[in-house]
Parts: structure tokens; C-alpha cells; sequence
């Protein structure tokens, strides 16, 4: 058959992947943007929680 070595190469890249300062940097910023964008939401609730208490 002709997809016989269809399974050894999937293998072989799920063990050892590469890794690119692309992907490494692309991590690190969804990583910040999801940290900042929790932060906001965050304070924006404490403002809203502070404007209705009074």
C-alpha cells in the first residue's frame, strides 16, 4: 500500500517538534494579549462594583 508510512511520519513529528522563534514569540504575545485583556476586564468590573456602591 501506498499510506503505509503515513503513521511513522506523524509520529516522528508529535515527538519531536520544531520550534520556531515564530511560534515561540507568537506563544508569548497570545499569552500577554489573554493576561491584559483578563486585567481590563477585571478592573473594569472593581470600577463598576465601586460607581454602584456609591
Amino acid at each position: 500500500m501506498k499510506y503505509d508510512h503515513i503513521f511513522d511520519a506523524l509520529s516522528i513529528a508529535v515527538l519531536r517538534p520544531r520550534l520556531s522563534w515564530r511560534g515561540v514569540v507568537s506563544a508569548f504575545a497570545i499569552d500577554l494579549g489573554g493576561k491584559f485583556a483578563a486585567g481590563i476586564v477585571f478592573g473594569l468590573g472593581v470600577a463598576v462594583g465601586f460607581a454602584l456602591a456609591g
